[in-house]
């Protein structure tokens, strides 16, 4: 229907080689270079009716007179709300067996004792009076480390006594542990522990790079000996998720043929993502700034591209499980909205899973009686509001990262308050383009 109306390009436009995506609505549209040049120059009265209605539908054109801000925040204090899921990760012990050269263990002064058993008691009480209280359909419980399987009696327990929980109030459990891999036996996976939803394992690269990275404290090589406990794992129905470690494709095409020589291939509940040591994927596919790192760059979209690529080569793609380079709606971490936690040790609780033990991003503790205590961190996280910063709330790509990683900005100004820009303005064209730009 042909309207009056005038229309203009919209705030939260994102305009790529032949696409045009708005984070507000979440809509893509492709484009003829025509209509992307008419919208670059902000003259869309010259496109036919369709197409602005088209347009329009998809919120790249709105009313001129429209003020989107009130669109962007409603949608922030949406997705701020807790997820249907609440989040609790665990970590009994910040000791571990092995010695890796980047582990959080050489660079921050940590206690090594493993949680106590009236801990345990205590978390595992915070965890049911949660699940008594909130209206959330279930729980994701994740043991973390350190090495977890260190601190087995307390990771039996507080799984046991979560999983009579969940079964009480009519809620949804699903249960992983991050362990190396070289600790796993029948005597340990016993009980609940033997109905884990998944064991993520970490591989350094092959075998002689990772028995160089990932050997234990006495020096002796560990490669070997979690390919042994993965089968172990298969055999017993295990589903388990190998985060493999590597620098560049040819590095990946190695590790997935010796991987297939050892038959781990064949093994019908075994996946894998991968990672680059050093780096935070989940950041640098963003484009958002952490911890006063400019992530996010052509070359490192190139590295992806060409490792995803040597997986398909090599036949390993229905086991690769992707990162997705570019969401439509990313939403933001579930560490800043309420029903995630992280548990230390000590009770103690955390903003950040990769800030455990680092007492500046210590946001409250869980009582002996298993109540939680938050300190004003927590507030201040949960409260977080970017269209506070004029940079932000000026930027197209707001409804993208929503200031950034909440850490990433106490890093570098000490204020959880605070924003972080990356360089998504820039980087999300790419991704649209990498991602979508040759599909039909």
């Amino acid at each position: 229907m042909e309207t009056c109306e005038r229309l203009k390009l919209s705030r939260y436009a994102v305009l790529a080689e032949s696409l045009a995506y708005n984070p507000l609505s979440g809509k893509v549209l492709r484009l003829s270079p025509w209509t992307l040049q008419l919208l670059r120059e902000n003259r869309p009265e010259l496109l036919p009716t369709c197409a602005r209605d088209q347009l329009r539908t998809a919120g790249l054109l709105v009313p001129a007179s429209r003020d989107e801000t009130p669109l962007a925040r409603a949608l922030l204090e949406k997705i701020k709300r807790p997820s249907r899921l609440a989040t609790f990760i665990v970590s009994p012990t910040y000791g571990c067996n092995l010695a890796c050269y980047y582990c959080y263990e050489r660079k921050q002064d940590l206690p090594r004792e493993i949680m106590t058993m009236a801990t345990a008691n205590a978390v595992r009480t915070f965890i049911g009076k949660y699940l008594e209280d909130s209206p959330l359909q279930g729980v994701i419980l994740k043991f973390y480390g350190g090495e977890p399987l260190l601190a087995l009696a307390a990771c039996h327990y507080i799984l046991d006594s979560v999983r009579d929980s969940t079964a009480r109030y009519n809620k949804k459990l699903y249960t992983w542990m991050q362990t190396n891999g070289t600790l796993l036996d029948v005597s340990k996976l016993t009980g609940s522990l033997a109905q884990l939803s998944c064991i993520e394992i970490t591989l350094d690269g092959g075998k002689s790079n990772h028995d160089r990275v990932r050997a234990t404290k006495a020096g002796e090589p560990t490669f070997d000996r979690i390919i042994g406990n993965i089968k172990f794992l298969s055999e017993k129905g295990m589903p388990v998720s190998l985060r493999i470690n590597v620098s560049d494709a040819e590095e990946m095409k190695s590790v997935l043929r010796e991987l297939d020589d050892r038959g781990i291939k064949s093994l019908p509940n075994v996946s894998f993502y991968d990672g680059q040591v050093g780096t935070n994927f989940l950041e640098e596919g963003a484009g958002i700034g952490c911890g006063g790192l400019k992530c996010g760059s052509d070359g490192h979209l190139e590295l992806v591209l060409k490792i995803r690529a040597a997986v398909k080569e090599c036949g390993w793609g229905h086991k690769y499980q992707a990162y997705p380079l570019f969401q439509r709606h990313p939403g933001i971490c579930s560490f800043a909205k309420q029903g995630s936690f992280c548990v230390a040790p000590n009770g103690d609780l955390y903003a950040c899973v990769f800030q455990l033990g680092n007492p500046k991003f210590r946001i409250g503790r869980v009582t002996p009686e298993g109540q939680a205590q938050f300190l004003p961190a927590y507030e201040e996280i949960l409260n977080r509001n970017p269209f506070q910063d004029q940079k932000c709330n000026a930027c197209p790509t707001l409804p993208l990262c929503w200031g950034g990683c909440f850490a990433g900005a106490f890093l570098h100004s000490g204020s959880f308050s605070a924003h972080i820009c990356g360089n998504a303005v820039d980087m999300v064209p790419r991704l649209l383009t990498a991602t979508l730009g040759s599909s039909r």
